[in-house]
């Protein structure tokens, strides 16, 4: 007679040996020097190391190639009307320009006196920005600046925008990733060893920790899709509070789901995503260019789950551009119900119609214990689905039946 120990015994053999496991091994394995200096989620390590492949004058061999083709994507992103044109940028002399670390807090601060040009950045891996801190920043440079060109890039793994100042562009690390491949590819037998193993290992580390659409974050969701109960429970018993989160969120969306119209979407540990079924009877909801999720939708509420604190927000992926002009002008008309930062120029790829604070950062510490933690959310998502979720539906609903 076969135990629930057998089947669990047999679901993780099945899982140990699996091709996948060895293959993600294989791209997971070897020694990294970042890895080994705890560098994968300091901010200021990747800002060190970013400014100094941008400064054209280090001895990287990289020259100001990095630093050109950074401009030259940051600008051909921009929507700012006052932005050069991308022949002018292609033609600067980037030998002039200077990379500042930590000015006045400012991350990486790029300068050129002889283009009257500045482009602040502020880096953000998996941290958020704190209340005016980019209008603060960027009234720094204004009155450091008077005269020049200014521009604002807000640099995080997804390349979402902030959600109080749309006067700073989205920046994502896959961009960043793409533009160091791109010139180690260029250059590759005209670096030195030493630079192609250190450029090689800094895109090693964006791949495995930093990066959402990688070759590895696409293996692990192939992996979680064909051993799912095997690695729930892991999950289960590996010490982690956000993995633990994650579950009791999804547990929660589970529970509603029937109550609420809901269904799961692609979720993460940092990322749990759920939609409203009803909303996939309009097409317009489900003309993805599947850039965000395997389902194809462009509206999903997702929680952004970092342990130490829990946001709720409906996010507006990539699809259809009249769709997303009208979801827009909906929630700037009604502000009062899509509370989500003062944008007013709709973003590109991502963003956010809607955002509450569900665990405020620094609300609970690691001597909390799960349940006390768990109570809270309850308490939270009761208010939510009670009082936001509702009005949020009727007006997306209203958006939906008029086009």
């Amino acid at each position: 007679m076969t135990t629930e120990h057998d089947t669990r015994e047999q679901i993780l053999t099945d899982l140990l040996f699996s091709p996948e496991i060895e293959q993600l091994e294989g791209l997971l394995g070897g020694f990294n020097i970042f890895e080994a200096i705890g560098a994968v989620n300091r901010e200021l390590r990747h800002s060190d190391f970013l400014a100094y492949l941008l400064e054209p004058g280090r001895p990287h061999g990289l020259g100001s190639q990095l630093l050109r083709d950074f401009v030259v994507t940051f600008f051909a992103n921009c929507n700012g009307d006052d932005s050069p044109s991308l022949i002018d940028v292609g033609c600067y002399q980037y030998e002039s320009f200077t990379v500042y670390r930590e000015w006045k807090n400012i991350d990486l601060l790029i300068v050129s006196e002889v283009h009257q040009l500045v482009i602040a950045i502020e880096n953000k891996i998996w941290s958020t920005e704190h209340s005016n801190q980019l209008s603060r920043y960027q009234a720094q440079v204004e009155a450091r600046y008077p005269g020049y060109l200014r521009f604002y890039g807000f640099l995080t793994p997804s390349g979402l925008p902030p959600e109080n100042n749309e006067n700073w562009q989205p920046i994502s690390y896959q961009q960043v990733s793409d533009l160091i491949a791109k010139v180690l590819n260029r250059n590759r037998s005209a670096m030195g060893e030493v630079v192609v193993f250190s450029l090689e290992q800094y895109l090693q580390m964006l791949e495995r920790h930093i990066l959402e659409d990688s070759e590895i974050s696409r293996l692990c969701q192939k992996i979680y899709a064909r051993h799912r109960q095997a690695l729930d429970l892991i999950f289960e018993h590996r010490p982690d509070q956000a993995v633990e989160l994650a579950g009791f969120l999804k547990q929660a969306i589970e529970e509603r789901k029937d109550l609420f119209d809901l269904e799961l979407d692609h979720c993460t540990k940092a990322y749990i995503r759920f939609a409203v079924r009803a909303w996939d009877a309009w097409p317009q909801q489900k003309i993805g260019n599947g850039q965000w999720t395997s389902s194809d939708r462009v509206l999903l509420f997702e929680f952004i789950n970092r342990g130490d604190y829990l946001r709720i927000v409906l996010m507006l992926g990539p699809g259809d551009e009249h769709f997303r002009q009208a979801m827009f002008d909906c929630a700037s008309e009604h502000k009062g119900i899509f509370s989500a930062g003062s944008r007013k120029v709709l973003s590109p790829k991502y963003h956010r119609l809607f955002s509450k604070n569900i665990i405020p950062k620094g609300k609970f510490s690691e001597d909390d214990d799960s349940q006390t933690v768990e109570n809270y959310i309850t308490g939270q998502l009761a208010t939510f689905f009670a009082d936001d979720f509702p009005r949020l539906v009727s007006h997306v609903e209203s958006v939906l039946t008029r086009l």
